[in-house]
This record gives C-alpha cells, sequence and structure tokens, in this order.
C-alpha cells in the first residue's frame, strides 16, 4: 500500500511540475534569436552601437526573430529603461496558431518618431502606436533603452525573454 501511494503521488507531482511549467514539452516555443536593424541600417547581429534617431531614414527600424515551434505560442514586444519584463511598455502583440502568418513571418516594421512615438506594423498590416515618454524624457536624449521579447508557450507557463540595448537619439 505504501508503495502505490508513493508512485501516485509522485506521478501527481511530475504532472503539477508539467503544468506549471516546471517541466517542458517539446512543443514549447524556443526563442532562438532577437535583432534589430537600427536607423541607420546596422544589424545587432554584427554591431553591438545601434542607434535610434527620429530624423535619419524616416526613423525606420526592423526587429526580427526566430522562434522555433509546431504549436501555438505568444509573443510581445516591450521597451523598457532597463531589460526587465516589469514596469516595460507593451509595442506589440500577437498569439500565433500553426495557421497564422506570424509563424512564418518573424519580423516587425517600426518608425520612430521625434513625438517619442514608435508605430508598429506586422506582415498583416496590424498596427499598433505606443507612446514611449513615460519611460524616457526628450530632453535626456541620448538615452539607452531596452526592446525586450517574450515568447510564451499558449498557457503562458514555459516563457523566455531576450533583450536588446539600444540609444535612442
Amino acid at each position: 500500500m505504501n508503495k502505490r501511494f508513493n508512485v501516485l503521488f509522485v506521478s501527481l507531482f511530475i504532472l503539477f511540475l508539467y503544468g506549471c511549467g516546471g517541466l517542458s514539452s517539446s512543443d514549447d516555443p524556443e526563442l532562438n534569436y532577437f535583432e534589430i536593424i537600427d536607423t541607420g541600417g546596422s544589424d545587432s547581429a554584427t554591431d553591438s552601437d545601434i542607434r535610434l534617431s527620429a530624423s535619419e531614414n524616416d526613423g525606420e527600424l526592423v526587429l526580427y526573430w526566430d522562434i522555433n515551434t509546431d504549436d501555438d505560442y505568444s509573443y510581445d514586444i516591450r521597451i523598457n529603461n532597463d531589460d526587465e519584463i516589469l514596469g516595460s511598455l507593451s509595442l506589440f502583440s500577437d498569439f500565433c496558431d500553426p495557421d497564422d502568418s506570424c509563424h512564418d513571418n518573424q519580423e516587425l516594421d517600426c518608425d520612430y518618431q521625434s513625438d517619442l512615438e514608435i508605430v508598429c506594423e506586422d506582415s498583416s498590416g496590424n498596427e499598433t502606436t505606443t507612446d514611449i515618454s513615460s519611460i524616457v524624457d526628450e530632453d535626456d536624449l541620448p538615452e539607452n533603452l531596452f526592446f525586450i521579447l517574450e515568447t510564451c508557450d499558449p498557457y503562458g507557463f514555459d516563457c523566455e525573454d531576450q533583450s536588446l540595448e539600444v540609444t535612442f537619439e
């Protein structure tokens, strides 16, 4: 009887860990990389000095990433004055199932504007505008901020994030 109880207890504990994200399945999203092409055309994959200027190239920048999964997942691109998600502002988020274009087009085109707004548009034409004046003051420019990409399984149990430091001018 004691042996059966132990086996049952261990089995339930393993199921609990899996449900709470303590164990992950092979279908959990894996964030391979997160990169940016800045307004001057520099790529964070090869250049550590990434700068954004609203007056250069119309403030255009491109965020791109690779999330490896065949299952549903969500992603959220955020910005903050440090590399932490807590206190950050969401620039763009989406839920992707295998039939959505976000599985194949892991890229976001954005414009950094002089009024401290960032406008982002995905490949499907969905657009968001985010005012970042709550985390940066125009009088303090240039200032370093962080773009943060968080990706999670469909239940929000298994999440990963990566951040990129960028100088805003």
